[in-house]
This record gives structure tokens, sequence and C-alpha cells, in this order.
């Protein structure tokens, strides 16, 4: 298996980083995790064939993590897609399903089938890849509760079993409802943004491989430009990893 990271950067936009999204090759399978900004035109200049991804899996609808998707729906079907494609959300498919008529994305003009399905559905399509829901989005729990909105707050991590077990933990502000997976996980791409700088120092001085994505608290950069001998990998778009 392998991952490339296709967009490393935070919900910051920075200049010269693509936002979150990941490709998960294990053939035959293609995926797509998480589908940030400008992801059509990064597997666009890749040259993938449209019809090469089966799967787009969305951790949680933070617009840096998620936004993409529609050009990448577009994009499909300007190209001529003919597969089916799998489209994983973690919450309000029915929402979602309706804004596709508000970017002239009808469903029933698309050139392919779009099998929309709850990521906690994950597991049973593809044994191999575990979610585990995370703490990112429960802070929104009091505008929610004001404002009537439907948003169920989920946000999830996921678990690949693979030569080397790895956990993407997409973003979350606290390592501790991830503990489980972490002391099972050889590989670990870690939003090194919100969680305590502290945890993601002390989760860097194991055996593990962690790759550092997602941007770097200021506190956990100051750290590591002073001490470079835990062997933490930093994300930058393009990096490929083996699994």
């Amino acid at each position: 298996m392998k991952l490339t990271i296709t967009g490393s950067g935070s919900g910051k936009p920075t200049a010269g980083k693509n936002l979150s999204s990941i490709l998960l090759e294990n053939p035959p399978h293609l995926f797509l995790l998480d589908c940030g900004e400008p992801v059509a035109r990064v597997l666009a200049e890749r040259n993938l064939d449209v019809d090469e991804i089966e799967a787009v899996i969305i951790t949680h609808f933070h617009p840096d993590h998620s936004s993409g998707i529609y050009m990448l729906l577009q994009l499909f079907h300007i190209r001529k897609r003919t597969r089916k494609l799998k489209l994983f959300l973690p919450e309000n498919i029915e929402l979602f399903q309706k804004s596709l008529s508000l970017f002239y994305l009808f469903p029933e003009k698309l050139l392919f089938a779009l099998e929309i399905l709850p990521i906690a559905q994950l597991n049973n399509e593809y044994p191999w890849l575990s979610i585990i829901d995370n703490d990112h989005l429960l802070n929104y729990r009091k505008i929610i509760a004001e404002t009537g909105s439907s948003n169920e707050m989920r946000s999830c991590s996921i678990f690949i079993e693979a030569d080397r077990k790895t956990l993407y933990t997409s973003d979350t502000e606290n390592l501790k409802s991830l503990t489980s997976a972490l002391d099972l996980a050889e590989l670990v791409i870690l939003d090194a943004l919100h969680p305590a700088p502290q945890k993601v120092w002390e989760l860097l001085q194991t055996k593990k491989t962690v790759v550092l994505t997602h941007g770097l608290h200021h506190e956990l950069a100051t750290r590591l430009a002073a001490d470079n001998s835990t062997g933490a990998i930093i994300a930058y778009d393009g990096l490929e990893i083996e699994i």
C-alpha cells in the first residue's frame, strides 16, 4: 500500500500548500481521503484516469477537508467518468445531496453513478479500513443548539490495516480519544496543529513513524527547531509513504 499526501495545509490557506487530501493506494483500490481544494487540479496534474478513484472518504465537513468535492465531481463529469463513485460522508447526507443541485451537479445528469454512503459503513465495505470518532467538532455544541442546526458534530480518524498499521488522525483536539489506535499504529499521519504541543511531543518520543501534517503549532515548531532528534517527518504536498 502507499499513501501520497496531495494536500498538507491547514484551515488557514498558505501559499504553496494544498488543503487536506491524501491518495490511498491498495491495488486494485485507489481512494481519496479528504477533499480539500484544489484537489481536482492536483489529480488533473497527476494525469490520473478519472475512473481510477474508487471512493472518496470525507472525515468531517470543515471546508479545508471537504469543499473540493464539488469541483472533483465536475472534473469527473467533464472527463466522462463512467465508473460508479462511492462517496463516504460523516453526516447530513440528505443536505449534501440537495446542495449538488445548487452547483448544477444534478446526479441525474452525471455520466456516472454517485453512491453516497454514511462513513459508519466504511468498515462494512472495506474491512481493512476503520473509523474512530474524535472530538474535533464538539466545541460547536453551543452554536448548534442556539441555531437549531442539524449538524451532528461528527469528525473521524481512519485506521488502515496494512503491513505497517497506519492511523490518519485527520483533525482532532485531543489525542485521548485515539489512545487505543495510537497504541496499535506503527505509522501516524498526525494533525500537528490542533492537539496540545506537549502531547504531540510525547508521541514523537515513541518509536513510531510520525508524519506531521496540517501545519504546526508555533510551540511545537520551536521545539522541533531546537531538537531534531525525534525523526518527525514534516509533510509536504507530494510526499509518498509506503505502508
